[in-house]
């Protein structure tokens, strides 16, 4: 929607940092970079952590993500994501039917996560990515450093990004 002929609410987001996800544990994905926004902003959460997409405008809204996840065991890991709302100060709540399992197999496994959600969002609602490993001591949402042979940028360890669709 936004202005009549123009582009709706929109924001670019994205982690530098390495999460090392503790086992059966939910965590909220942490998105430190604002590449650009409009209408939409992250915020901490309860323990300080940049995760809280907050949207200003109501509507119909698509967030996109990739997350590139590794572990660093043996064997077959389970590590599931979902996405969890909430209005206001108020808790985060799953959005239900929203999760799915992703499998890692073998040591040093690297996959990367990518899918979105369409939610219907009120104004001050925000939204969490969320994530936790039931098998593994060893799961991480990895970045990386810029390489070379040939020059190659940083990876973020996760790329988030909200359009307003309605």
């Amino acid at each position: 929607k936004g202005d009549p002929g123009g582009f709706g609410y929109h924001g670019s987001f994205y982690d530098t940092q390495t999460l090392l996800l503790t086992q059966n544990q939910a965590h909220a994905v942490p998105l430190n970079v604002t590449d650009f926004a409009s209408g939409i902003s992250i915020e901490n959460d309860s323990l300080g952590n940049p995760s809280k997409i907050r949207f200003q405008y109501p509507g119909k809204y698509n967030i996109a993500f990739s997350l590139q996840l590794t572990k660093s065991d043996s064997g077959t890991d389970v590590t599931t994501i979902w996405l969890c709302k909430g209005s206001g100060a108020g808790a985060c709540s799953n959005v239900p039917w929203s999760a799915t399992d992703l499998y890692l197999i073998g040591n040093s496994a690297r996959q990367v996560a990518a899918w979105n959600f369409f939610v219907n969002i009120a104004a001050d609602d925000f939204v969490q990515l969320m994530i936790s490993p039931g098998t593994s001591t060893g799961t991480s949402i990895l970045a990386s450093p810029a390489q070379s042979s040939p020059a190659r940028p940083e990876i973020p360890s996760t790329i988030l990004t909200v359009n307003q669709v309605g």
